[in-house]
């Protein structure tokens, strides 16, 4: 039985004290408000926000195959842990998208990048969209999903662009898990898509945060993962195409300091009255 979990709504004028900012509409916060993963941290890899609206993740030299770099809609580990970001309840759809381009200086090896949601950084229970190059070159698209960090892979066939769209998505009545590719920025449809049926199912039904990565990876016994040159890729702005995210509650010692303020004005008012 799927539990229920509350959306968390700030006051307008608690909102003047968090930091990150008001959720728009249109996009999944700002890369200001989201949160460096790095698993593990290595020297090859590195990550710039660019702008609100735009992130960079870069691969260089030699790194071996599962290391991962990104970034997460909460600032914790799970939402739970979290005092700031924007998640999804498992209780209700939602879907997103996000555009993406590469660049290379001589890449050899694999890369893969992504976009995924999941019930905690480290994606033992996840699943999203993957896209896989060669030597800096677009090779294949699929899914990828993980439960009790047991890997399942759905490969739907070639990439052929450096540039374009990704796009996952969840059911909440069959847990359905679903993922796609376009070759057009700003597509509101994907052109190839898929599902892992019933994935969040298997899950614990933790709300959901939303990640994005880049990572050195392999293909054995053929490819191995980047071995020297640099790949990099540039995300603009995870857009919500259906649902609604919830912001992550502020933290108790934050609502008692608001509270002690509160009452120290109320106070102040009487005691001028």
């Amino acid at each position: 039985m799927r539990r229920s979990s509350p959306m968390h709504v700030l006051p307008a004028c608690v909102l003047l004290f968090v930091a990150a900012g008001p959720l728009s509409a249109a996009t999944l916060g700002t890369y200001d408000a989201w949160t460096l993963v790095e698993d593990p941290p290595h020297a090859g890899m590195s990550a710039n926000v660019d702008s609100a609206t735009a992130v960079t993740l870069q691969a260089s030299g030699s790194v071996p195959a599962g290391v991962d770099i990104g970034y997460q809609s909460v600032d914790g580990g799970t939402v739970g842990a979290s005092t700031a970001g924007w998640y999804f309840s498992p209780t209700a759809d939602f879907s997103l998208a996000v555009d993406y381009a590469v660049t290379g200086t001589d890449p050899v090896g694999v890369t893969a990048i992504g976009l995924g949601f999941g019930e905690d950084a480290g994606g033992a229970n996840s699943g999203g969209a993957v896209l896989t190059f060669l030597n800096g070159a677009p090779l294949a698209f699929g899914g990828a999903a993980r439960t009790n960090d047991v890997s399942t892979l759905a490969p739907l066939g070639a990439a052929l662009a450096p540039s374009g769209r990704l796009f996952v998505g969840y059911e909440a009545v069959s847990g359905d898990v679903t993922f796609g590719y376009s070759t057009s920025q700003g597509s509101l449809v994907p052109t190839v898509s898929g599902s892992f049926g019933g994935r969040q199912n298997g899950w614990t039904e933790s709300d959901l945060l939303v990640s994005l990565f880049l990572r050195s990876d392999a293909l054995p016994p053929l490819f191995g993962p980047l071995q020297s040159g640099s790949f990099g890729v540039t995300f603009g702005a995870v857009e919500v195409l259906t649902g609604a995210p919830a912001a992550v509650p502020l933290p108790a010692a934050t609502w008692l300091m608001i509270s002690a303020l509160a009452g120290l004005l109320g106070r102040r008012r009487s005691a001028a009255a």
